[in-house]
């Protein structure tokens, strides 16, 4: 391709192949992430989870005793 080495132009088509295919294969795995978190009771911007105790515990997520 104008010139360059096979291995450049093999770096130069392949990373951004590899970016595309990287980007659709997680679009596809992640296309009901919402709905999962719907079905398990989980509240976006909440880092425990469902099931977790309120108060310190609960708000770093660890055992506080």
């Amino acid at each position: 391709m104008f010139g360059l080495p096979a291995v450049t132009t093999a770096v130069l088509i392949g990373i951004p192949l590899f970016w595309v295919l990287y980007t659709i294969g997680f679009l596809v795995v992640s296309r009901n992430w919402a709905r999962e978190d719907a079905d398990t009771g989980a509240v976006p911007g909440d880092p425990a989870g469902p099931g977790t105790p309120a108060g310190p515990a609960g708000a770093t997520g660890g055992d506080v005793r």
